[in-house]
Order: C-alpha cells, then structure tokens, then sequence
C-alpha cells in the first residue's frame, strides 16, 4: 500500500539558556501558516498526525490538527538523544553526532528508519502528517529524499514523500 507521508519540522521555538521550550510568537504564526498549507495540501480527509514527544512539536501538531480537526498523537519519533544537540555544519557535525551515538550503542539511522517505517504501517490512516525536529526530518529526508537531505530545514518547513508500504517493509 502507498502511505504519503508530510514530514514537518516543528515551528520556532522560544529559547531560554540555552534549551527550547513554547514555541515563539512568531512560532505560532509558522505553525498556522502550515496547517493551512496542510489543509490544502491533504488528500485525504482521514489523516493522522503524529509528532514526537517534545513541548515544540506537540504544539506544532496541536494547532495543525486544530484546522485539520484532527487529534494529533505522540510517537516514539526521538532519535534518542541526538535532537538535543546544535549543529551548523550539516554534513559534518551530523554525521559525528550520528557516529558518537552510535559508538555509545545508541540506534543506527538505519534502526530509526525501520522504526519509522514499522510506526508507519501500523498506522490506519494512509496520509500522515509527521511533526518531528530537525533530525527527525534530517535522518528521514537522507532515507527517502536524498536530493533534499544536504540543505538547511527552516522551522514549519514540509516535506511530502510517497513511501510504498508492504508486509516486507519493516
């Protein structure tokens, strides 16, 4: 079965020494302004929305669920620690965090990716709007969107990818 699959990266966050809590004024606006791009941009009327457990993403999904009248629901969507950390250089500093966790025995992308993909098929729904952060979207985009994965991913930025879903998947 064909899922499609809106990756979204979570609006702006406010920050406060350092770590990221509510999202900012204009954090809320990002968010309006892509669940109204979402609203036109869903297929179907049965869609899910997913995001993973952290405050700017549930409030992310929160107000993209509110215009697609949609209760979003929280998913183990985390790369363990991964989405903690602050990189500039994309490609380097990406890949030695990826290479630091995995020397520590956290998951490999390639784990998150069948993870993902398992979440995904047991989803009901075949549209699915996921609310992620930065490496969330990052590790997703490197796996099903190449071309896309090597730039920068502003905040409530969407992806929308077609993945083929069978009983081999996952």
């Amino acid at each position: 079965m064909r899922k499609i699959i809106h990756l979204v990266r979570h609006a702006e966050p406010v920050a406060v020494h350092g770590r990221k809590g509510n999202l900012s004024a204009n954090g809320i606006q990002q968010a309006t302004r892509i669940a109204i791009y979402l609203l036109e941009k869903v297929k179907s009327k049965d869609v899910a929305i997913l995001y993973a457990p952290v405050l700017r993403c549930q409030q992310t999904a929160l107000i993209i669920g509110e215009v697609q009248h949609v209760q979003p629901q929280a998913s183990d969507l985390r790369f363990h620690n991964v989405d903690r950390l602050i990189f500039t250089d994309i490609e380097s500093k990406f890949s030695s965090y990826l290479k630091f966790y995995q020397q520590a025995g956290a998951e490999s992308p390639k784990e998150y990716i069948q993870r993902f993909l398992q979440l995904i098929k047991n989803c009901e729904q075949n549209e699915v709007i996921v609310v992620g952060n930065e490496v969330n979207i990052r590790l997703l985009l490197q796996e099903f969107a190449p071309t896309l994965y090597n730039r920068n991913i502003k905040h409530a930025e969407c992806f929308t990818v077609s993945l083929e879903i069978n009983n081999d998947t996952a």
